[in-house]
C-alpha cells in the first residue's frame, strides 16, 4: 500500500513534518497495520472519530484523509507533539487512563498499540465506553499474546516488555473479549504479522537499540527525524533494499498459524453503564 493524500488537501504540512509519511512509505509493517485497520473501518464521512496511540502521526494523517471529524490523543507529550506537527489541530494529551473528552463524543474510536501500555486497562476500557456513542464502533489493535521460540528469542536479546514500554505482552482473543465483557460485544477478530514480518520487526528493533532515539516513555523506541538525518547512508541503503524487505515479509502468506498482532472490532453493549 502506497501513501495517497488525494483527499487531504485541507491538511497543511510544513516540510519538517513530512518525515513520518516518508517513513510510512518505506515501512512494510506500518502499511500492513493500516491495511488491517481499514479492513474493519467503515465510511467515516461526517462522523466524529478518535484515534489513540498513532505513533509518529502517519496513521492519524491517513485516517483523517478518509473523511470525518477526527481527533487524536496519546499519553506521551513527545508523541502528541509529533502528531500535532503532522496533522495540525485536535490533538490532545491524555492522563492515563482518563480520556480528555466528554461523554458520547465519538462514533468511531481506533486504538492503535496502546492498550498493552496502559496500567489499568479495565478503567481504560470504561473510558472508551464512556466517550463512544451507543451505536458506535471500536477498533482495537494490540499484540497477540503468543508463546513461541521467536518470542523467547526476543526476550533473550533484550526485547522484553519492559524495554518496549509495555505493561503486558498483549492479549489472546479470549482475554481481550473478557476485558471488554459487559461493555462491548466483539463482532470480529483478525490476526496478522506472522513469522517473517515479526522476525523483520525484531531485527529492526535490535538495530534501533544501537542508535540514539527520542525518549518515548511508555512507547518502544521509534524513528526520529534526527536519526534519519544522522544516518542518511543507512536510510539510503534501506531504501534500495526495500523491495527485498517487502518480498521477505510477503512470505507470511505461506504461514497458516495465527499472527503476532490482534485486531478486533466491537460495539457498545446497550445500557452497560446502568448494569
Amino acid at each position: 500500500m502506497t501513501l495517497s493524500t488525494s483527499n487531504s488537501e485541507a491538511l497543511s504540512l510544513s516540510p519538517a513534518a513530512h518525515w513520518p509519511l516518508l517513513v510510512y512509505e518505506k515501512s512494510v509493517l506500518k502499511q500492513e497495520k493500516y491495511a488491517e485497520i481499514l479492513a474493519f473501518l467503515e465510511d467515516t464521512t461526517g462522523l466524529d472519530c478518535l484515534d489513540i496511540g498513532s505513533e509518529t502521526g502517519a496513521i492519524s494523517y491517513l485516517l483523517r484523509s478518509r473523511g470525518g471529524n477526527w481527533k487524536s490523543t496519546d499519553h506521551e507529550p513527545v508523541v502528541v507533539e509529533r502528531i500535532r506537527q503532522l496533522v495540525g489541530d485536535n490533538v490532545y494529551l491524555m492522563q492515563e487512563p482518563r480520556l480528555p473528552f466528554e461523554d458520547n463524543s465519538f462514533d468511531t474510536i481506533v486504538v492503535v498499540d496502546i492498550l498493552e501500555h496502559v496500567e489499568d486497562d479495565d478503567e481504560f476500557v470504561d473510558e472508551l465506553y464512556r466517550v463512544l456513542r451507543p451505536k458506535g464502533t471500536l477498533i482495537l489493535n494490540t499484540p497477540r499474546k503468543k508463546f513461541s521460540w521467536l518470542a523467547r528469542f526476543q526476550e533473550r536479546v533484550g526485547l522484553t516488555d519492559e524495554n518496549l514500554g509495555r505493561v503486558r505482552p498483549g492479549y489472546t482473543e479470549h482475554e481481550l473479549e473478557a476485558l471488554l465483557s459487559g461493555r462491548f460485544d466483539v463482532s470480529a477478530h483478525r490476526t496478522y504479522r506472522r513469522f517473517f514480518s515479526k522476525l523483520f520487526e525484531s531485527i529492526c528493533l535490535l538495530i534501533m537499540r544501537r542508535f540514539p532515539t527520542d525518549k518515548m516513555g511508555k512507547h518502544a523506541p521509534m524513528v526520529s527525524p534526527e536519526m534519519l538525518d544522522q544516518h542518511k547512508l543507512l536510510v539510503r541503503a534501506y531504501s534500495l533494499m526495500f523491495p527485498l524487505v517487502r518480498m521477505f515479509c510477503s512470505l507470511d502468506r505461506t504461514v497458516r498459524y495465527p499472527g503476532y498482532m490482534l485486531i478486533s472490532k466491537a460495539h457498545p453493549v446497550p445500557d452497560a453503564a446502568a448494569s
